[in-house]
């Protein structure tokens, strides 16, 4: 199949230099020769790594023994001008300049001057903060979860930088005094990477379990364990269930208008599975880690993404297209359920994806729009839009918005501008 490329996609990247010696995955050492190939010409820290010279017998044989690899001492590809790169994993780096932080698994990779750098999330933690729950993460347990620190690593040289997010973390602040030099302040960071700044999934995650039941104001419920909310349910890329991950998109900002990029929990009732509230956190520099909670009227039934689910795969036209494809051998890959909250309503998008035996690689197959009872799929998101058949003005008795945007063709006319003034490089409409 031809690859068909959305319109109003941008044409490519900024990327100019495409060379990357450090990155997620890296973690054996590599050794250069400066000048011998054409990635390693320039000037060393800058348009590639530095290294360690391996200048003298007794270096290399430093090196073998730090490596457990003899062939160091052997190959006759190592000479007097190589130089060796090691801890080429960013959480490596980061881990050896700042341990007492705890680091994220997850960098995220931003184009910035052309080139790749990456972006890093730390924690301080603390698992003897007074009167406070306990929050199982991997084999241990934290009452204090603050995330204080991003982290850039350049892709290139693998320098490090670390900047604390805000003032006023009382441990990062101890250990800034004990370290004045190794943090910086998050002013000193480079506008063109704020602009990439995502609000971390673990701490985001970490808030909504807390949340779940500390949503409660009256103590009588609180202790009864009365409208606990919990993370629903939805379709692991496989088959199979999983929790909810959260949702970064563009999308409405609740009670303000407009279009931003924001991260979305959706809560589900712990005993029945109509929707009860979304957690939304905002990006923007101006704004970063801002937490808005958007509850929805008890009076309304509004479907959570199970029930959504449920009602996707038992779409006639749907599953019968779906069952035709897997019987000819390809697989279908059914995406992140997005849930979109609208004026008294709520939209759900979720992208299908296909691969076939001889391509395992899945492209964007089509994509289904429901509005939690009606279904429509298509091949684009507007023509899946155009049929559900959704109204495109506000009813005439106007009930309690629950954002302050519009209906749904409106938040995709957002949606466009957004993206026409991110394709153009108009940064100020696009924050508009």
């Amino acid at each position: 199949n031809p690859v068909v490329t959305d319109p109003e996609a941008p044409e490519g990247l900024l990327l100019q230099e495409p060379s990357v010696f450090f990155g997620e995955t890296m973690g054996d050492y590599a050794i250069v020769v400066p000048g011998r190939d054409s990635a390693f010409t320039g000037t060393p820290g800058v348009d590639f790594p530095e290294g360690v010279p391996l200048s003298s017998f007794f270096r290399v044989l430093a090196f073998a023994w730090r490596f457990g690899d003899e062939t160091l001492l052997f190959s006759g590809e190592v000479s007097r001008d190589s130089r060796i790169m090691f801890r080429r994993s960013v959480r490596e780096r980061v881990e050896e300049l700042a341990p007492f932080i705890l680091w994220d698994s997850d960098p995220l990779p931003v184009v910035h001057d052309g080139h790749v750098v990456w972006l890093l999330d730390g924690y301080t933690t603390s698992s003897s903060f007074p009167l406070a729950r306990a929050v199982a993460l991997g084999r241990t347990s934290v009452r204090y979860l603050r995330h204080s620190v991003k982290a850039a690593v350049d892709g290139i040289t693998g320098q490090v930088s670390l900047y604390a997010v805000r003032d006023g973390d009382p441990v990062l602040d101890t250990y800034r005094r004990v370290f004045p030099d190794l943090v910086a302040p998050m002013d000193s960071m480079p506008a063109g990477l704020r602009r990439h700044l995502r609000y971390p999934e673990l701490a985001f995650l970490t808030q909504a379990e807390i949340l779940q039941k500390y949503h409660l104001e009256r103590a009588e419920a609180f202790y009864a364990d009365q409208d606990v909310w919990q993370r629903p349910q939805e379709a692991a890329p496989r088959g199979g269930m999983r929790e909810y991950r959260p949702t970064y998109a563009l999308m409405p900002v609740p009670m303000e208008g407009g279009v931003e990029y924001l991260g979305m929990i959706p809560f589900i009732a712990s005993a029945r599975q109509n929707m009860t509230a979304v957690l939304m956190v905002r990006n923007d520099e101006s704004r970063y880690g801002q937490l808005t909670l958007v509850e929805f009227p008890r009076d309304q039934q509004i479907p959570g993404p199970g029930q959504v689910q449920a009602v996707i795969e038992q779409e006639p036209s749907i599953s019968q297209e779906l069952s035709l494809l897997r019987q000819r051998g390809s697989g279908v890959d059914m995406g992140h359920l997005r849930v979109v909250p609208l004026d008294s309503s709520v939209l759900y998008v979720q992208p299908l994806f296909l691969s076939a035996e001889e391509n395992p690689i899945p492209e964007l197959w089509r994509v289904v729009v429901s509005d939690g009872r009606n279904v429509s799929m298509a091949q684009s998101l507007s023509a899946a839009m155009a049929g559900l058949d959704l109204p495109v003005s506000a009813p005439a008795q106007e009930p309690e918005p629950l954002t302050g945007s519009g209906w749904p063709r409106r938040a995709l006319d957002l949606l466009d501008q957004a993206v026409r003034s991110q394709r153009e490089g108009d940064w100020a409409g696009y924050g508009r």
